[in-house]
């Protein structure tokens, strides 16, 4: 009966890929046309409420200002609110709170250090127009918010939105080497800064790692905002930039206040740059306090392996190194350097996702009331 049942659902999630696939609202922009604010490479970029956004935030017309032209924005930032789909090239995150947020993905599988530039983003909830995160992907969830930021950092299987098993990753922000961001045009919006009463605000500064099984991520206001998302340190990973005392642990689901944590780079009246021949260790995590509790996240999209219930697996090719682009415009590859941690962790335990079997409900929304019947008649 079991392999019956793992053989029907595989066959369901393949005859109802096209429907499982979202909403067509968002496979298009929202026609809201050009930027209408100047931009200056390298100047503090501007910001947009989310009703003013353009389609896209690094638009055509800004390209030609570029040596050489600059490279195009592949997505949009005008994204359907309430909708999701898997082959959305929204280009706007969010990090709201603990059940609320996105990192960035590749949009038709690859490694990061090849994608970094046309990422989209993998949100945990449907309120985005953006691509889901499939249920059984995360592994753990260390949700922070401190008076200059808000951070998310934990484990998973990522092979299910298509980064190679092994990939050791890189770093995504609104820089890059060119200051079109990594990816172009990229964006994040939170409600959790306190100067915006809980409404949606654009931020400036945030940075994400991402690894086939481990992730961080960081969205910051005030004065320090660029010092604390800091993008100069891209292939030193997530354990070296956002140090945690739990974020990192397979099977944490957690939400907490904390202290801003020390500048990264910065030891005493030093600034180390990377790539000098001594690595210094990480700062110690930031205290934390009032952490709540949280259950494993889920949005009804199952990641369902025709092996039955095991972590997904990734059909890309295997890349055992990414890349990452800092303000000086060169980019650096992820090998290690003294012992330094890197966009992934060496933990091999994080490699099994948590695979939530679907319930009817869930079946029947994602595949249609038909296939419920066929999963019915087999049971």
């Amino acid at each position: 009966m079991a392999s019956i049942l793992t053989w029907t659902l595989a066959s369901l999630a393949i005859s109802g890929s096209v429907l499982a696939q979202g909403d067509p609202e968002a496979l298009v922009p929202g026609k809201a046309g050009q930027p209408t604010k100047a931009w200056t490479q390298w100047q503090p970029k501007p910001t947009y409420s989310l009703d003013e956004l353009p389609d896209q935030y690094m638009g055509s017309n800004r390209v030609p200002s570029l040596p050489n032209g600059g490279e195009p924005q592949t997505g949009w930032n005008r994204c359907a609110a309430g909708k999701w789909n898997q082959k959305s090239l929204c280009q706007t995150a969010w990090i709201n709170d603990v059940n609320d947020w996105c990192i960035w993905g590749p949009p038709d599988g690859g490694d990061i250090g090849t994608t970094e530039r046309v990422a989209v983003a993998y949100c945990t909830t449907n309120k985005h127009g953006t691509r889901l995160i499939p249920d059984g992907t995360l592994t753990s969830v260390h949700f922070l918010k401190t008076p200059s930021y808000v951070q998310v950092s934990g484990t998973g299987d990522f092979t299910s939105i298509g980064i190679p098993m092994g990939d050791s990753g890189g770093e995504m922000d609104p820089h890059g080497a060119d200051d079109l961001g990594n990816p172009i045009g990229g964006i994040m919006f939170t409600t959790a800064n306190p100067a915006s009463n809980g409404q949606p605000r654009q931020v400036r500064e945030w940075t994400n790692f991402m690894s086939w099984d481990q992730y961080c991520l960081r969205a910051c206001w005030g004065d320090q905002a660029a010092a604390h998302c800091e993008h100069i340190y891209d292939v030193m990973g997530c354990r070296w930039n956002m140090p945690s005392l739990s974020g990192y642990t397979a099977g944490i689901w957690e939400s907490c206040e904390g202290e801003d944590a020390p500048l990264q780079g910065i030891y005493g009246g030093s600034t180390f740059r990377q790539g000098e021949a001594v690595t210094p260790d990480a700062h110690p995590p930031a205290a934390s306090s009032d952490c709540v509790q949280q259950k494993s996240l889920g949005n009804g999209l199952y990641s369902i392996s025709s092996t039955g219930p095991s972590a997904p697996t990734s059909t890309m090719p295997t890349s055992g190194s990414g890349s990452g682009s800092n303000r000086g415009g060169s980019t650096s590859g992820s090998s290690p350097t003294n012992g330094a941690d890197r966009a992934a962790s060496n933990n091999t335990s994080s490699a099994t996702s948590i695979f939530q079997k679907p319930s009817l409900t869930a079946i029947a929304s994602t595949f249609g009331v038909g296939a419920l019947a066929a999963l019915c008649y087999v049971l």
